[in-house]
């Protein structure tokens, strides 16, 4: 059978997530036939040519309507059901279709397809009722990703239990696990030449409700209580990478480093060598860095929201409250300070296994 695949994104200037899923596509026996790319911002077009040597791939700008509307038409979607999404108080207020174009015009050209509901989409759902009876429209099944997102769906999109699964979020078993690795080394490759006593570790969207403010105000705390000897590595780059680094100046933070995007690989690395994983969301539908950083035996700090506190427990890490700096400082350092560490990275990823016994997905 064949798949397409379709995104939406602000930014197309990285291959390495769909080379990812082509591959974990590929590997579990399934031909992605074409892959669609809504993308509202820049397309890097040396990377689009890249990706068309492996498969047939539809680019698609939509911060304008009419160039959105003649995209959509070629691919034989009807002028009316575009409009329909086009107009939107979404499009008014930022020059953006709202996030589910993907499923609704798929369910325009009888195709079948299977909509996975990451949580993200759900906040959306709840603030623009207008565009309700798009949302899932013609979906075969719907997918959810941990406990809490089913129990929305199920209410908020009034989707059946039998048309529903339950899946849990899967990781590159392959690429996050333990491993042997050098801090001087991994600290090198992003210009850092002291090797401290301790790593903290961030990854993510550098945007409001991934709480890397709240990081920040907390690596205060933990500075001055390990003065030199804490370093503290954010990975990620997104709208307030500006205002998050002149908070850090404001702050006066010496050891905290802003390393923007890295590799799968890079980022496996940064696990392994932190001591410490830290999400501190005020709002988290899964987590999957968590589920990565655990993979690696890093225990993890987060916040206890969503999916988080699913799978966060004592044995494994710990949750604080949201916009609680203090809390989430002492949480840290309680994890820095463990006597027990070594013991406890070897059990995590045992740990993980168990907790994933169940289904689970490996391409996201």
């Amino acid at each position: 059978m064949k798949i397409s695949f379709g995104m939406v994104t602000r930014k197309f200037d990285t291959l390495e997530p769909i080379e990812q899923f082509l591959d974990n596509a590929q590997k579990y026996g399934h031909e992605i036939y074409s892959v669609v790319i809504a993308y509202s911002d820049f397309l890097n077009w040396k990377l689009l040519e890249s990706l068309k040597k492996r498969v047939q791939v539809f680019p698609i700008k939509i911060n304008h309507a009419a160039f959105t509307l003649h995209q959509l038409s070629k691919m034989g979607i009807s002028s009316k059901s575009i409009r329909t999404l086009l107009y939107s108080q979404t499009f008014v207020m930022t020059g953006r279709v709202p996030f589910w174009i993907t499923p609704y015009a798929t369910s325009q050209t009888d195709i079948p397809y299977v909509v996975t509901a990451h949580g993200t989409d759900l906040k959306g759902f709840k603030r623009e009722p207008r565009y309700h009876p798009y949302a899932l429209e013609g979906a075969k099944k719907v997918i959810t990703i941990f406990k809490q997102v089913d129990k929305e769906v199920k209410n908020l999109y009034g989707i059946e239990d039998t048309a529903r699964e339950l899946i849990l979020n899967g990781y590159d078993e392959a690429l996050f696990q333990p491993m042997e690795i050098s801090k001087k080394g991994v600290l090198k490759k992003f210009g850092i030449d002291s090797v401290p006593k301790y790593i903290v570790s961030f990854a993510g969207k550098l945007i409001h409700f991934k709480g890397v403010d709240v990081l920040l105000k907390a690596a205060k705390i933990y500075e001055n209580n390990f003065p030199g000897e804490v370093t503290t590595l954010i990975v990620g780059n997104s709208e307030l990478y500006d205002e998050l680094n002149q908070l850090k100046n404001s702050l006066s933070l010496q050891n905290v480093f802003f390393l923007g995007h890295v590799s799968q690989k890079s980022l496996a690395d940064i696990y392994n060598i932190a001591d410490v994983h830290v999400v501190p969301s005020r709002v988290e539908p899964f987590g999957l860095v968590a589920i990565e950083a655990l993979a690696c035996g890093t225990p993890v700090v987060g916040t206890n929201q969503g999916g988080l506190v699913d799978f966060i427990h004592p044995d494994v890490g710990k949750l604080v409250d949201v916009d609680d700096a203090l809390a989430l400082s002492e949480a840290i350092q309680e994890e820095l300070k463990r006597e027990d560490k070594l013991l406890r990275r070897k059990k995590h990823p045992n740990m993980l296994q168990k907790i994933f016994h169940g289904k689970k997905t490996s391409m996201h």
